[in-house]
């Protein structure tokens, strides 16, 4: 019996570790998400706004925006059809991200996506 409580004990104990994880691991794709943002605003103010695109989107593949909106928000796909909330706040960093794309790519002289994107 005693052996069925260590046992129990660990099991415990690892769910919560791979839970604990977990949550470091979407604060740590947030803080590069909003570092990749502190990042282009950096780049833009310098003058070298094709940089601070690349920094953002990279080679903007086609998935690029729903990555990086749930990077930056914590928040997946899935979640965000199954709770309000989090749709909400997945739509704050989508229109947060264009933004940032759209100002980047007006200050590159792409006036007609920068507003598409605004």
């Amino acid at each position: 019996n005693n052996n069925n409580n260590k046992q129990g004990k660990n099991e415990e104990t690892a769910a919560t570790t791979e839970s604990d994880r977990s949550a470091i691991s979407i604060l740590r794709q947030r803080q590069v998400a909003t570092a990749k943002m502190y990042a282009t605003e950096a780049w833009c103010a310098l003058g070298q706004a094709q940089k601070g695109m690349n920094t953002l989107v990279g080679d903007c593949k086609e998935d690029v925006f729903d990555t990086f909106s749930a990077d930056l928000s914590g928040i997946t796909l899935d979640a965000a059809m199954r709770n309000s909330a989090a749709k909400a706040r997945l739509a704050l960093a989508q229109a947060t991200l264009r933004c940032f794309v759209s100002v980047t790519s007006a200050q590159l002289g792409n006036i007609q996506f920068a507003k598409q994107l605004a």
